[in-house]
């Protein structure tokens, strides 16, 4: 029998991971935290304590790796140079985007 998604924080995770959450994250919009727990209609504070006593991350852990797939698959797939990767993904700097690529997940 296939997994079904009980929780809202399992929910979440399957609408992220889904991208249902930010049909713009290939444009560098992410969501905020505080953008996920009011699509839940959660607190902020709540939405995060919910979600690490569940899956034992912080909900951000979740959308920077979402960050770092997208930025991946522009590095790789477009002649797009690196500095304006980081820009568009909303980096504060490239050197910022370098270190944050190639720190371990």
């Amino acid at each position: 029998m296939p997994y079904e998604p009980f929780s809202s924080v399992d929910r979440w995770l399957v609408a992220f991971r889904s991208d249902l959450f930010g049909c713009s994250m290939l444009r560098g919009l992410f969501p905020s935290v505080a953008y996920c727990a009011e699509k839940l209609s959660f607190s902020p504070c709540y939405f995060e304590d919910l979600v690490k006593h569940e899956s034992g991350r912080l909900p951000k852990f979740y959308i920077q790796l979402k960050q770092i797939k997208v930025a991946k698959y522009r590095l790789r797939c477009s002649g797009i140079p690196m500095n304006r990767i980081a820009e568009d993904l909303g980096f504060p700097s490239f050197p910022y985007f370098s270190v944050f690529l190639r720190s371990p997940d």
